[in-house]
């Protein structure tokens, strides 16, 4: 670990290299440093690598969520390409974080993937997407949001989350 802040401290893109070879090293926590490590680098050749590691489902969650992180610093554009994937990821958490990401993009196109989303089986996605939608002042976002704070059947957190969504939209109905 001390060779990694070593790489890390130098800012020189030297360092970059043996980062990436860090990157297929056995030990969780040599790995977890060498993405951080590498997310202060503005330098795109540890990329490929990021994204072969991110889409592998056998990689633990937390690794894949240190790449997502990474990749936003690193490489703003493959970040964007690639968070839409991560929609419908089998890791609730990497889908908490993909959406969370996505919110943050302010880009119409993105409604009817979040609306999509709604359908999640995992609560905590679907709270995360309602509050999504709050960034976007569209009358079918402004439906389904009326349509979930109406309903019975929806979990009392989701309902809040569209109440504070309708809110940040200030429609008028």
């Amino acid at each position: 670990m001390d060779t990694i802040k070593t790489l890390a401290g130098i800012k020189d893109s030297r360092a970059v290299e043996p980062l990436i070879e860090l990157l297929s090293d056995k030990d969780h926590n040599i790995r977890s440093g060498a993405i951080n490590a590498l997310s202060g680098f503005i330098d795109k050749r540890p990329v490929p690598f990021l994204l072969k590691i991110m889409s592998d489902k056998n990689e633990p969650a937390d690794i894949r969520l240190l790449i997502m992180s990474a990749l936003r610093q690193i490489d703003p554009a493959q970040w964007t390409k690639n968070i839409v994937l991560l929609v419908e990821d089998p890791s609730p958490e990497i889908r908490r974080e993909a959406i969370r990401g996505i919110s943050t993009l302010q880009d119409p196109s993105i409604i009817t993937l979040l609306l999509k989303c709604l359908m999640d089986k995992d609560k905590e996605v679907g709270r995360e997407v309602v509050l999504a939608l709050g960034n976007y002042k569209d009358n079918k976002v402004v439906d389904q949001l009326i349509t979930i704070l109406k309903s019975s059947t929806e979990e009392k957190d989701i309902r809040i989350a569209a109440i504070n969504s309708l809110a940040r939209i200030r429609d008028e109905r």
